[in-house]
């Protein structure tokens, strides 16, 4: 687990300073890093009597560089495709769906929060380096290799896909986490529960909790 949450640091403070089409991805990941590991140190400065806000302070930092609509919307899978929208019979049954898409990226978007904030406050300042990068022809898809050097043998290896956006901005599409790969493991989490509640998208927001068990 704790190698996990470590990961999920990296993970989240990758798009960090994704604003500029003139950075590569090494060099974003590597001083979005540096930054979010600030905002770590800081908070255990008051994190005791402080929490809600250290949590508060991590949601404003996610909030620069995670799209939780899309993000969220990848977890959702066929819930929130195009396809379905448009094939539902009337604007109001589309209009529900579209709300509830919009539920579910605010309740992701808290548990990530507390989940892997408190994962943040783990992290205890192990050495981080670059050791690949690779562009695809094109130039808009990337793949970065990140180790993780702690207390184990050998470095925990974060494996990153972005791929730029219109505006050239570098943007997170997925990490790898040794051999765990966390979009998977968010969709299969919702499948689950949407086939536990015969597909009803609205107890599976109210239901949601992200299942650090399952990671």
């Amino acid at each position: 687990m704790r190698k996990i949450l470590i990961g999920a640091v990296l993970y989240f403070s990758v798009a960090l300073q994704a604003i500029a089409a003139n950075v590569g991805p090494d060099q974003v990941i590597s001083s979005a890093t540096d930054e979010v590991m600030g905002v770590i140190t800081e908070a255990k400065g008051y994190y005791e009597k402080e929490p809600e806000r250290y949590f508060s302070n991590i949601a404003v930092v996610l909030d620069k560089f995670v799209d939780f609509d899309d993000f969220s919307r990848a977890v959702m899978g066929g819930f929130a495709s195009e396809k379905r929208l448009q094939s539902l019979p009337s604007d109001t049954e589309r209009a529900r769906a579209e709300e509830q898409i919009g539920r579910f990226s605010a309740v992701f978007k808290a548990g990530l929060v507390q989940t892997y904030g408190k994962g943040f406050l783990a992290f205890g300042g192990e050495k981080v380096e670059i050791a690949d990068s690779r562009m695809s022809p094109d130039g808009n898809d990337a793949q970065v290799l990140q180790l993780v050097y702690g207390v184990a043998e050998k470095p925990y290896e974060i494996r990153y896909s972005l791929r730029k956006n219109d505006a050239g901005e570098w943007k997170l599409r997925n990490v790898v986490i040794e051999a765990i790969n966390l979009g998977k493991i968010y969709r299969n989490q919702f499948l689950s529960a949407a086939k536990k509640y015969k597909g009803d998208v609205d107890q599976v927001i109210d239901n949601w909790v992200v299942d650090e068990a399952a990671i």
